[in-house]
Parts: C-alpha cells; structure tokens; sequence
C-alpha cells in the first residue's frame, strides 16, 4: 500500500510538471504573441523657430508721488485711462488698504450669490447644460494652472463657483443663500465702521495707458530711438542693470502698441514688412509682429530686427526683456515613431494593438523628424491612425496583422472551426 502510494504521489508530481510546463510555455507564447510594447498616440507640436532676447520699447512717461501714504490701484495694468481719471489712490496706512480690499472682495461675494439664487437666472438654466460647463471650466482651470497663467485662471475659478452656486439652487441643495449673504453682509458692515477715506488721489496725465511696474528703462529705450540701434547698443541694454526712478508709482503710455528690438541669427531670408508669429516665454498665446526694420550686422546671417506688435497684455507690460522665439513653421499631429512604420501594398502605416487584436492603420505624414514623424488626425476614419490608439513598437508576425478592419478568429475559435 505504501508503495503504491509513492508511485501514484511520483506519477502525480510527473503529470503536474508536464502541465506546469504546459501553462508556462502557453504564457510565453500568449505574452510573446501579445505584442506588449506599445507607444500611445499622443498629440505633439514642432516648431521650427529662431530664438533671441528682445527688449520692448514705448514712448513712456513716469509717474512719481513724493508724499506719505500707501498706494491702493483702482485699475490693473494695461487698463486704458483718460486725462484727469483716477489711477490710485493713497491712504494713511497699508492696513486702510488691507481693510478696502477686504470689503470689495465680500462685495463681490454677495453679488455672486444673489445673482445665484435669482429666479431669472435659475429658472431659465439646464442643469445638464450647467454641468457641462461646469466639468469645460474645471478642465480649462487645470490647464491654466499647468500653464502657470493665475491671472487668468482666476477668472474661470470665479465663474465655476458661480455655475456651482447655480446647479446647487436649481438642483434643490440649496433654496437660498440668505443666510449666508446675511453673514457676509454682517462683516462689511463691521469693517466699513473702521474704513478709512483716501487722503489723495493720483490721476492719469494723457490719454492712453497705464502700467504699475517701472524698471529704469524708461528713459533709456523708446519706439523712436531702438531703429537707429547697432548690435553693440543692444547688447549694452541686455547687460545694463536698471532700477526704478525714485518715487516711481507707474508710468502711462498713448499707443498700446510696443516695439521689440533684438539681433537674430537666421539663414531665412526676412524682410521689412513681414507678419511673423512670436512666441513669448511667459505666454502660452501666439502674437503677430510685423517687421519693422532689419539690419545686418559684421557677421554673417545676423542682424538686428525691430518688430511691432498691436497688443497690450500682462506679458508685454510686466517685463522689458523678454525670451522670444519667431516661429516659422508649426506642426502638430500624432507623433509617430520611425521605427514603428510599416508598409502594406505601398501605402504607408503602423500596427496598432487593441485587445488582443492587431490592425494595420494609414498615416499622412505631415512632419519628419530624425526618429519620427508626425501625421495628420484622422479620427473620423476608422482605418487611419487616431488619437489614443496604442502602436505597436515591434515587429507582428503578417498572418496576425488585421489589413481590412475585420478581427482575425482566435486560435480556439480557428481550431473549434477546424473540428466541424
């Protein structure tokens, strides 16, 4: 009995190894079939750009204020202003401003929740429509702060609290905010007891612009005198250290438009007149520039450019020097590796992975790189590469590879065919 026992035990372990080995060696053929190395089709931008420093120039004038006090702006920067309008104004200390700013700010709470809860915003509001707008706002909010641009992103954080607000009333959560506007309304009243009236006010000088922040390059760069500058006159710019005039508290301007000056070294010919596109380093936006003037230096391929530009935002007021790129040509498609491209029948394609399957899809290059390309989105056809799909970055036996969209029958599907 016993023995018998060890002979079934060794027949048992015999028989068990077989099919261990059986599984194991099934799995390295499914893994080694499956095609595991895959690279997502994602979206990519090339620019084929030329870099250089720029220094942007206006005919500015300074505004100073030599008194005591704390400045509190009535308007952000690039704000249009007229003669005599007030700018700013000054009070005793910066706790009278601190205590302002706070009123304004509750203000404009309870301005937003009575216009949440008023019956003609409610009632004409579908709660799929808000939510939608809600989920475009949070995604567009994510992005701006990826993007590192608060200025903006402020504004999409207010009007998401505003739908939010909204859907919570329309959507029975909330009946009111009564309560809630009562506290608030309870704090303004508490602090426009201590609130202070200014002692002064600073009012524009011109008709035009106006923008808080002064550098000293005031009086050293305007739109005039940058055209008759060489090389040497704007590497001396670039290197000089500057600092604001004394009492300094913003300056105006007549003309939103700038000039920029820098020296390129380019071998693309550019002439006096040219639209280009810049790309600016603390902007995610494209501008439009036209070429002013553009000079040769001594060396070759290189020359000082003075363009225009017809825009006034935060990234050209905030900062005389700027990181600038023309960008001459821009490409964005699916970035597809070059090694991963296959032909079938002379047309040119990749092999993608979905589930187990294998399909052959066209591409349309449109940009060659050295290890890749990128091609044209074509996600309304089926038997083109798309968005997303997952590309196969190793070679797929020909047999295995779907060219007409149709999935090919799996191994027990093609042997249970077999067998009738």
């Amino acid at each position: 009995m016993e023995k018998a026992s060890k002979a079934a035990y060794k027949t048992f372990i015999i028989l068990f190894a077989i099919f261990a080995i059986f599984m194991f060696s099934s799995q390295i053929y499914t893994f080694t079939k499956g095609y595991h190395k895959t690279h997502d089709a994602s979206v990519y931008t090339v620019n084929e750009n030329i870099s250089f420093q720029g220094i942007v120039a206006r005919d500015e004038t300074v505004l100073t204020y030599d008194k005591e006090g704390t400045i509190n702006y009535k308007i952000p920067d690039g704000s249009k202003v007229i003669t005599s309008s007030v700018i700013a104004e000054v009070y005793n200390s910066r706790a009278d401003v601190l205590n302002l700013n706070q009123i304004e700010n509750i203000n404009s709470q309870i301005a937003g929740l009575k216009r949440a809860s008023d019956p003609g915003t409610t009632n004409y509001v579908e709660p799929q429509a808000l939510i939608t707008k809600i989920n475009n706002n949070y995604k567009s909010l994510a992005n701006l702060i990826a993007k590192q641009d608060y200025s903006q992103a402020m504004n999409y954080a207010d009007d998401m609290l505003m739908d939010m607000n909204i859907y919570s009333v329309i959507t029975g959560k909330s009946d009111n905010f009564d309560s809630t506007i009562s506290q608030l309304q309870g704090q303004v009243n508490y602090l426009s007891n201590s609130a202070k009236e200014p002692i002064d006010k600073i009012v524009s000088n011109i008709n035009g612009y106006f923008s808080s922040n002064c550098d000293g390059y005031e009086t050293l760069v305007n739109k005039s005198n940058i055209l008759k500058m060489k090389k040497s006159d704007v590497e001396s710019l670039l290197s000089t250290k500057t600092q604001a005039p004394k009492n300094a508290i913003g300056k105006t301007f007549d003309d939103y438009a700038c000039n920029i000056v820098g020296v390129i070294s380019t071998g693309v010919e550019i002439s006096q007149g040219d639209i280009l596109t810049l790309q600016l380093s603390n902007s995610k936006l494209d501008y439009k520039a036209s070429v002013v003037s553009i000079i040769p230096t001594e060396n070759k391929n290189e020359y000082v450019i003075v363009l225009s530009c017809n825009v006034l935002d935060d990234a050209l007021v905030s900062q005389r020097i700027i990181k600038t790129e023309i960008v001459f040509d821009k490409y964005e498609g699916i970035k597809v590796p070059r090694d991963a491209i296959k032909f079938h029948n002379g047309q040119k394609g990749v092999v993608t992975l979905e589930g187990e399957q294998l399909y052959f899809k066209k591409i349309e290059v449109i940009y060659e790189g050295d290890d890749f390309v990128l091609v044209s989105e074509n996600n309304d056809k089926w038997d083109y590469l798309s968005l997303y799909d997952k590309i196969l970055l190793e070679d797929a036996r020909e047999e295995d590879v779907n060219y007409d969209g149709k999935p090919k029958p799996t191994d027990s599907n093609s042997n249970k065919s077999d067998s009738k």
